[in-house]
Protein backbone atom coordinates (compact mmCIF):
# COMPACT_ATOMS: atom_id res chain seq x y z
CA UNK A 1 0.00 0.00 0.00
CA UNK A 2 1.34 3.26 -1.02
CA UNK A 3 0.94 5.77 1.74
CA UNK A 4 0.43 9.40 0.95
CA UNK A 5 1.62 12.54 3.19
CA UNK A 6 -0.24 15.87 3.13
CA UNK A 7 2.31 18.14 3.08
CA UNK A 8 0.71 21.98 3.47
CA UNK A 9 3.75 24.75 2.53
CA UNK A 10 2.89 27.92 4.29
CA UNK A 11 3.53 30.57 1.44
CA UNK A 12 6.17 33.18 2.49
CA UNK A 13 6.27 36.69 1.57
CA UNK A 14 8.81 38.49 -0.20
CA UNK A 15 10.40 41.26 1.57
CA UNK A 16 9.43 45.21 0.47
CA UNK A 17 12.59 45.06 -0.23
CA UNK A 18 12.56 42.76 -3.02
CA UNK A 19 9.58 44.32 -4.43
CA UNK A 20 11.28 47.47 -4.87
CA UNK A 21 14.05 46.11 -6.93
CA UNK A 22 11.76 44.37 -9.15
CA UNK A 23 10.13 48.08 -9.58
CA UNK A 24 13.10 49.55 -10.39
CA UNK A 25 14.50 47.10 -12.57
CA UNK A 26 10.87 47.25 -14.26
CA UNK A 27 11.03 50.87 -14.43
CA UNK A 28 14.68 51.23 -15.94
CA UNK A 29 13.23 48.88 -18.58
CA UNK A 30 15.01 46.27 -17.86
CA UNK A 31 12.13 43.44 -17.81
CA UNK A 32 14.05 40.34 -18.06
CA UNK A 33 16.18 41.19 -15.49
CA UNK A 34 13.06 41.83 -13.06
CA UNK A 35 11.93 37.81 -14.05
CA UNK A 36 15.84 36.51 -13.37
CA UNK A 37 15.23 38.30 -9.94
CA UNK A 38 12.26 36.80 -9.32
CA UNK A 39 13.30 33.29 -10.35
CA UNK A 40 16.30 33.45 -7.94
CA UNK A 41 13.66 34.49 -4.90
CA UNK A 42 11.92 31.49 -5.66
CA UNK A 43 15.35 29.45 -6.02
CA UNK A 44 14.62 27.89 -9.39
CA UNK A 45 17.72 27.79 -10.88
CA UNK A 46 16.73 26.70 -14.03
CA UNK A 47 14.29 29.69 -14.74
CA UNK A 48 17.12 31.66 -13.94
CA UNK A 49 19.64 29.95 -16.49
CA UNK A 50 16.99 30.40 -18.52
CA UNK A 51 16.17 34.18 -18.74
CA UNK A 52 20.30 34.98 -18.78
CA UNK A 53 19.68 33.07 -22.30
CA UNK A 54 17.12 35.27 -22.75
CA UNK A 55 19.16 38.71 -21.79
CA UNK A 56 21.69 36.96 -24.14
CA UNK A 57 19.40 37.10 -27.03
CA UNK A 58 18.59 39.75 -26.37
CA UNK A 59 21.65 41.69 -26.89
CA UNK A 60 22.68 39.71 -29.56
CA UNK A 61 19.91 40.42 -31.76
CA UNK A 62 19.20 44.14 -30.27
CA UNK A 63 15.53 43.28 -30.20
CA UNK A 64 13.19 41.62 -27.86
CA UNK A 65 10.35 40.99 -30.53
CA UNK A 66 12.51 38.08 -31.83
CA UNK A 67 12.34 36.28 -28.86
CA UNK A 68 9.08 37.24 -27.00
CA UNK A 69 7.18 34.14 -27.34
CA UNK A 70 10.12 32.15 -25.35
CA UNK A 71 9.97 35.04 -22.37
CA UNK A 72 6.09 34.46 -22.24
CA UNK A 73 6.59 30.64 -22.39
CA UNK A 74 9.08 31.24 -19.02
CA UNK A 75 6.88 33.90 -17.88
CA UNK A 76 3.71 31.49 -17.72
CA UNK A 77 6.09 29.55 -15.44
CA UNK A 78 7.81 31.77 -13.17
CA UNK A 79 4.60 33.50 -12.69
CA UNK A 80 2.50 30.51 -11.73
CA UNK A 81 5.53 29.18 -9.67
CA UNK A 82 6.01 32.57 -7.69
CA UNK A 83 1.42 32.73 -7.21
CA UNK A 84 1.80 29.08 -5.36
CA UNK A 85 5.01 30.47 -3.16
CA UNK A 86 4.12 33.47 -1.83
CA UNK A 87 1.75 35.21 -0.18
CA UNK A 88 1.47 38.87 -1.25
CA UNK A 89 2.06 37.79 -5.23
CA UNK A 90 -0.17 40.80 -6.13
CA UNK A 91 2.37 42.99 -4.54
CA UNK A 92 5.03 41.43 -6.87
CA UNK A 93 2.84 41.10 -9.76
CA UNK A 94 1.91 45.08 -9.54
CA UNK A 95 5.91 45.63 -9.60
CA UNK A 96 5.84 44.15 -13.07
Amino acid sequence: MIKLKNILQEKKEVKQVDIDKLAKLTDRNAHTSARRYLAKLIGHKKLVKMYDHISELHLYFNDINDIKDARARLDKELFDKAKRQFSNFKDIYGAF
